[in-house]
């Protein structure tokens, strides 16, 4: 069986949604889909979808030195400062 998560991201009665355009093999090709993705070993729920938005939405923010933005758009969202510093602490983004 395959984990993964799926996140509805909602503001001012608008969803933020990614359309599905990249992989020619793609079942979801063309599709709008919410953000989510695979989990990796070991991660909780929380952490897998935490990851998700900061690797699909925030990626750019931490490449410009805005980490405390991405927190604080985490923080926003619900996520608790457990999982924001964990998701934050990985140094692959």
């Amino acid at each position: 069986m395959l984990n993964s998560t799926l996140c509805y991201i909602e503001k001012d009665e608008k969803y933020l949604m990614l359309h599905r355009v990249k992989k020619e093999n793609d079942v979801n090709r063309d599709k709008w889909v919410g953000v989510g993705g695979k989990f990796e070993d070991g991660e909780s729920p929380e952490l897998a979808t935490a990851r998700a938005l900061v690797e699909r939405q925030y990626a750019a923010k931490l490449a410009a030195g805005k980490r405390d933005q991405v927190a604080a758009a985490l923080a926003r969202r619900g996520f608790s400062h457990a999982v924001i510093r964990e998701v934050l602490d990985n140094d692959s983004f």
